[in-house]
């Protein structure tokens, strides 16, 4: 790894566990994180700005939804600009957890569209495991607060894959495995509510893998150890036939699960009244919001415990019953929604990559011409008076195709197109008008900046290390630049193309203006 890249990566690390440590209580200043953008941008480490973006959004929480909303679309702009789909579903899953947070039922659907995209924006990617694990986890905590067990158990299960293939990922584990087995045992406590024996057995067993695996990581902290005993003592109570071994917690169990021992204390203790003194405590103890399922159990086992103590079964038993069923088809529907949701993102996610092919390049990727012709239309739309079209031309290309072969060729094409894309903005276009020459549109820019923009690519080709392609290879360029305005673009082209014809006619390698 180079110099650079240590440092990038360092810079990448430092910013996550800055998240991990800012989540846990850390105070940090705004100040304090611009510098770290700052720093990230000035060194063209785009990642690195999202990571350090995604950390204020993180330092803003605490006060309130609003104030971490509010962070977002920064996030979400750096990401779009960096064509980066990692940080955009980061983006996305985070603005979708915080819209639903706000308890406002008019934007639910818009936050599950969020939702979707990312889910369907991370599906085929490869490398970068510290930043997709993360994503996923913002994709698993989104589905959490919709009660969509299934999918965010999916997500968390590929999470802690990610994270266990690069030790810079293993940051993420414990806080990743303390959360997918809290979600495996909430999953457990519906089932509970229906008495459905097989599929409760069948996923407390799942539940109880989760939270050995949770234990065993080295630098999980003690008091989410001790947590974690908590739902192990839950989860024995739910399903004793699972055969979960019954852990002694060290009392007292400090919020926000002490609702939850009492529940499983309930649920085990002999005395049945003093049993419902406890489930009913539990009741009061159990946040409805943040532990849904827990404390919807806690009633069932309440209204159970009556019934008992009564001798029959009561209205009340009948009534959380029938409620239990009803929220379990509520979500059954969620989740079938959710799910034609994500696929309909699939198809529109798939539409979108084939019409954007019908603008590319295929062997370079750059714009095609059908790509200019609609980016000139674009442009002059918005009000642009001014661009400025540098040509490029490789100088003897047929002799390079002749002597190294086509393959070489071809690679030379595609290094020349990556030149070229690394000196256009958001806002301008690098086209191959087709075999051996290349066009760049720059919007709103003056004549002399079109110059200098010419003469940074023409040095760059000549710098170039060709040789790395095939010993012996040089590659010169010659280059035309010319002014004018996009409804006039005909004209623009034509006079660039002469100075291309200019540079060539004096012995090419050169730059020339219209």
């Amino acid at each position: 790894m180079s110099e650079d890249a240590a440092e990038r990566a360092a810079a990448q690390a430092r910013a996550f566990r800055l998240i991990r440590e800012v989540q846990g209580g850390l105070e940090l200043s705004t100040g304090e994180i611009e510098r770290f953008i700052e720093e990230a941008e000035s060194s063209g480490w785009p990642e690195v700005v999202c990571a350090n973006l995604l950390l204020e959004v993180v330092r803003a929480e605490p006060r309130g939804w609003q104030h971490s909303l509010a962070q977002i679309p920064r996030l979400l702009a750096r990401a779009e600009a960096a064509s980066d789909p990692v940080w955009m579903a980061i983006a996305l899953a985070s603005r979708s957890r915080l819209v639903l947070s706000s308890g406002e039922s008019t934007a639910a659907a818009s936050s599950d569209h969020d939702l979707a995209r990312a889910t369907v924006l991370l599906e085929g990617l490869s490398g970068r495991l510290l930043e997709r694990a993360s994503a996923h986890i913002e994709c698993a905590i989104s589905y959490a607060w919709r009660g969509l067990r299934e999918l965010e158990l999916e997500h968390y299960d590929t999470a802690e894959t990610l994270a266990r293939q690069a030790p810079e990922a293993a940051i993420l584990l414990p806080a990743l495995l303390y959360n997918r087995a809290e979600a495996n045992v909430n999953s457990v406590a519906p089932l509970r509510e229906l008495g459905d024996p097989d599929p409760m057995l069948e996923q407390a067993r799942r539940a109880a893998a989760a939270l050995a695996a949770a234990a065993e990581v080295p630098e999980m902290p003690l008091a989410w150890l001790n947590e974690l005993q908590v739902f192990v003592a839950l989860l024995a109570a739910i399903a004793p036939s699972a055969e979960v071994r019954v852990p002694t917690v060290h009392e007292p169990v400090p919020p926000p699960l002490t609702g939850h021992f009492r529940l499983a204390r309930a649920m085990r203790m002999q005395d049945r009244t003093a049993a419902l003194a406890e489930a009913r405590a539990a009741v009061s103890s159990i946040d409805r919001l943040a532990s849904p399922e827990a404390h919807d159990l806690a009633r069932c086992v309440a209204a159970e415990l009556e019934a008992e103590l009564i001798g029959h079964e009561t209205e009340g038993l009948a009534y959380a019953r029938h409620l239990a069923r009803l929220r379990w088809e509520t979500r059954l529907s969620k989740l079938t929604a959710m799910q034609s949701l994500l696929q309909a993102e699939r198809l529109r996610s798939e539409h979108a990559i084939l019409s954007q092919h019908a603008y590319l390049d295929e062997l370079t990727g750059l714009g095609n011409r059908r790509a200019l012709a609609r980016y000139l239309e674009a442009i002059a739309a918005e009000g642009v008076t001014m661009i400025a079209a540098v040509l490029v031309d490789i100088d003897h290309f047929k002799l390079i195709n002749d002597g190294f072969g086509h393959t070489i060729g071809d690679k030379v094409l595609i290094r020349i197109a990556a030149l070229l894309h690394t000196s256009v903005r958001p806002g301008d276009l690098a086209v191959r008008l087709g075999g051996d020459e290349f066009l760049l549109v720059l919007a709103g820019v003056p004549e002399r900046a079109a110059r200098g923009r010419a003469e940074t690519i023409h040095t760059a080709i000549d710098a170039e290390p060709w040789d790395e392609l095939a010993e012996g290879l040089g590659v010169k360029a010659s280059l035309g630049f010319a002014c004018g305005s996009p409804e006039e673009h005909a004209a623009t082209l034509a006079a660039a193309d002469a100075a291309l014809y200019r540079s060539k006619a004096a012995g090419g390698d050169s730059v020339s203006g219209g």
